[in-house]
This record gives structure tokens, C-alpha cells and sequence, in this order.
């Protein structure tokens, strides 16, 4: 299971060989067997991080460093447990896991701060399209009303200039009823 879903990996097939580690993992904690255990589950962490599930994939190579660490504390001879714990695949998964948990962490603070910023944003929206309803039941001259919600508008979005178009009821065309920053065809400002 674990050769066979490295070679899917190797092939950029990480949802079938997800599959195979998932049972791979399961087999080798049924069986008491560590050192396929902390294989497959780094494996697993290499399928998830292809898939761009960051955050699983940090959990198996959490799982798959953890255990790399207890094996090497049940080595008593020196050496031994240097020479296993020297190992380019062994040290490749704490790698990887130090490496991602890293990248995660970042990731993680960024999506916060976006998520903050467009809270402060929905907020500021939300606020003024309650304006707007107040503005549309108070206001009853349809130019001064459009000027006010293209103010709204504009300032909202943070933008230089703009225009509201109406549909003309007769001929159906789009016609603009107010704007900023832009002249009209005659080269006047609306």
C-alpha cells in the first residue's frame, strides 16, 4: 500500500494515493508497527500537500516526526540512534514538517488579517447601504438622490470617479444620470 501509493504520488495522482496511505496508516497502527507507521503517514502528509491541504498535511508530518523522535529515544546505543536519526528520508520528514508547520503559521496569520480586513469592509458597506435606504426615503428629487448614493459609492469602493446609468423607460437605452469625475459628451461635468 505504501510503495503503491508512493508511486501514485510520483505519478501526481495524490487523491488515489490518499486513499492507499489512509489504509496504509491504519494497517501499520493496527500491527504496532512504528516505522511503517511514521513511512506512511509522511507519505500521507506528501499527498495532502499536493492536494494543497496545508493543515492535514502538517498533522501527518507532525504524526510521522513524533514518532521518528520516540523510535530514536528507544535506540539506547549513541550511535545507533545518530545513524537513524541521520538518515536522509528520516531527516527529510522532520524537515518537511518544520518547513510547512512554518509556511503554515504564516499562512494562517495572513488569512486572519485578510479576514479582518474584509470584515472592516463588509462592515463599512453594510453601513452604507443604510444610508442609502435612509437617503432613498428622505430624499424625493431623483438627481439629488443619485448624487448622493455615487457619493456613497465612490467614496465606499475608494475610487477616483464615477457614474450611475438609469434605463430609459421609452427607448430602453442606458443613459447616465449622474457622475464624478467624468464629463459628459458635451465635455461638461455631470
Amino acid at each position: 500500500m505504501g510503495l503503491r501509493g508512493e508511486a501514485l504520488l510520483a505519478a501526481n495522482r495524490a487523491e488515489e494515493a490518499e486513499v492507499l496511505l489512509k489504509e496504509a496508516v491504519d494497517v501499520s497502527t493496527a500491527n504496532g508497527d512504528r516505522t511503517m507507521f511514521w513511512q506512511s503517514a509522511y507519505r500521507l502528509g506528501r499527498a495532502y500537500e499536493q492536494l494543497l491541504r496545508y493543515e492535514r498535511a502538517v498533522a501527518c508530518y507532525r504524526m510521522a516526526a513524533l514518532t521518528i523522535h520516540e523510535i530514536g529515544m528507544d535506540i539506547e546505543e549513541e550511535r545507533y540512534k545518530e545513524s537513524f536519526l541521520n538518515q536522509p528520508r528520516v531527516r527529510e520528514v522532520v524537515d518537511r514538517y518544520e518547513r510547512l508547520r512554518m509556511e503554515a503559521g504564516k499562512k494562517v496569520r495572513h488569512d486572519l488579517a485578510v479576514m479582518s480586513q474584509r470584515e472592516k469592509t463588509s462592515r463599512k458597506m453594510l453601513g452604507a447601504l443604510n444610508t442609502i435606504g435612509q437617503r432613498l426615503s428622505s430624499i424625493l428629487d431623483l438627481s439629488e438622490l443619485m448624487t448622493s448614493v455615487l457619493d456613497l459609492a465612490i467614496e465606499n469602493v475608494r475610487a477616483e470617479r464615477g457614474i450611475i446609468f438609469l434605463r430609459d423607460e421609452l427607448t430602453g437605452e442606458m443613459r447616465p444620470e449622474s457622475g464624478r469625475g467624468i464629463r459628459s459628451r458635451r465635455g461638461r461635468p455631470f
